[in-house]
């Protein structure tokens, strides 16, 4: 499983749907390896504007997030599915919840990553 996680945090260089896919580990990282769908869009969005990625661009990764997660789930690397998130209104809700099987990978991958640092520190 490391190996795939160096893997695409090598390749993310190469085109936007490899970074995604390594921003989500980033995310899931600085989430401590769990996140509803909705807070990991939201650390997604913060990694972008702290990257100072230009507004008209973030669409572009941003129709990314929903094939990377599949090949993320493809891989074994994550496991997402729909659960019921409780919500104040006191009627749950439908929201897919994705976890990373096993934290110390990501940690030893992205632990240290510039960005998972830089984000922490804002």
């Amino acid at each position: 499983m490391i190996e795939k996680i160096r893997f695409i945090k090598k390749e993310e260089e190469k085109d936007i749907f490899h970074k995604v896919c390594s921003d989500i580990l980033r995310a899931l990282t600085i989430l401590y390896g769990s996140a509803w769908q909705s807070d990991l869009e939201s650390v997604l969005l913060a990694l972008w504007q702290l990257r100072n990625i230009e507004l008209d661009k973030i669409p572009e990764f941003e129709k990314n997030i929903e094939k990377a997660i599949k090949y993320l789930n493809e891989e074994g690397i994550i496991k997402s599915q729909e659960r019921m998130k409780g919500d104040l209104s006191g009627k749950p809700i439908k929201e897919v919840f994705h976890t990373i099987p096993n934290i110390s990978f990501l940690l030893i991958v992205y632990g240290g990553d510039k960005e998972v640092l830089n984000y922490r520190k804002q």
